[in-house]
């Protein structure tokens, strides 16, 4: 089966490990990555500059994507080369019409996108009889609910007949909210995002117990209650934020408290495996949210999480196994959480149960590879 998977660097920590493990199984797997000046630093991907020019390069013009080469031969890799900051400037347009062109004379058996398409991509669809399409965020975070999302996922209901949700408990309610029908919805899952596994970790400057929270940083992460929380733990314990955007809230008064450090930028792979194996455990104070990539890079490292209660992070986070979960917006069970993971033996307890979990069986990426290829067939059908 030849099948050319389509994404955006912002995933790529999720999916090579996935892409590999197709290739071990005997797909015939070509990696598309979509690059724009926004997303040449994203997870693994750290490219310093682009090309000036639209088109499809192979990914051996790229001297910073050789690492990719550990996951998926570079053979197989294209960058879809996005150098404008807008769809419609015409070398957004050469970029998709070259893609297009390798798609349609590329004798794929599945074009598997990762997300629904924007609307300088829409000509993609032209190929959507073979187009499978997975929904990280099958309802969309409260952040992201404006006119311009709600065009690509209308248009992605319309052209694409098959889709991927990561999570068994919010399938019911993406085919309700969508009208799509069952027999089109399949679920998979997400493994630990083994790269981190590989990495070696950067020098950095950081409290000697500390927990932890990662990611970008938007108002739907929930920063502020795990900033309050910090105030009611009693235990000598510090708080790193590594990650880059804008708070929504004044985060200066609990700087001065002398308990928080921010690193409010970009935080390479290296920083990230870092800050994650010397924490103590790592926070997502989420208000809203789908799966969690930070709960399966901490899990990667054997890290427990300390969560709240929404989305599918129930079923990544087995409770009191591999961490914690607590209402959401509430700092003072947030507090009550840190607590009890502080408590002597917990966090060895987890950690062990993680690395057990996560190596083989249902959440391996071995049963998530070959689960992904029967989705393939059953598309194809």
């Amino acid at each position: 089966m030849k099948i050319a998977y389509i994404s955006s660097a912002f995933l790529t920590d999720s999916e090579l490990p996935l892409l590999q493990e197709m290739i071990r199984q005997g797909a015939d797997v070509f990696y598309f990555l979509q690059m724009s000046d926004s997303s040449r630093q994203a997870t693994i991907v750290n490219v310093r500059s682009m090309k000036p020019e639209g088109g499809v390069f192979s990914a051996a013009e790229y001297p910073d994507l050789a690492s990719l080469s550990a996951f998926v031969p570079l053979d197989r890799i294209f960058v879809v080369n996005l150098p404008k900051p807008t769809d419609f400037h015409w070398q957004s347009f050469r970029a998709v019409w070259a893609l297009y062109r390798m798609l349609r004379s590329g004798g794929f058996d599945v074009i598997h996108v990762t997300s629904p398409l924007r609307y300088g991509s829409f000509l993609l669809y032209l190929l959507r009889r073979r187009m499978v399409m997975t929904m990280h965020d099958p309802l969309p975070h409260s952040g992201d609910r404006n006119r311009m999302n709600r065009l690509h996922r209308w248009m992605a209901f319309r052209c694409v007949r098959n889709f991927i949700v990561l999570s068994e408990s919010l399938r019911e309610e993406f085919i309700r909210v969508c009208g799509l029908q069952h027999k089109r919805v399949f679920v998979s899952r997400m493994g630990v995002f083994s790269h981190l596994q590989l990495t070696v970790g950067a020098p950095m400057q950081l409290p000697e117990r500390f927990v932890l929270f990662a990611g970008s940083i938007n108002p739907h992460k929930g920063i502020r209650y795990l900033c309050e929380a910090l105030s009611h733990v009693a235990e000598p314990v510090n708080l790193v934020i590594a990650g880059r955007g804008k708070f929504d809230f004044d985060i200066q008064p609990y700087l001065a408290s002398g308990r928080i450090q921010l690193i409010n930028r970009f935080v390479t792979d290296e920083e990230l495996k870092t800050l994650m194996t010397k924490s103590l455990f790592v926070c997502c104070p989420y208000k809203d949210a789908t799966q969690s990539g930070v709960v399966l890079s901490a899990f990667a490292l054997g890290k427990p999480v300390l969560a709240t209660r929404v989305g599918a992070l129930a079923e990544e986070i087995s409770e009191g196994r591999h961490g914690l979960l607590v209402d959401p917006c509430d700092s003072h069970a947030l507090a009550d959480g840190i607590s009890q993971m502080l408590q002597p033996g917990c966090l060895e307890q987890m950690s062990a149960a993680i690395q057990e979990d996560f190596s083989v069986g249902e959440r391996s990426w071995q049963h998530i590879a070959a689960q992904t290829l029967q989705i393939y067939q059953n598309v194809k059908a």
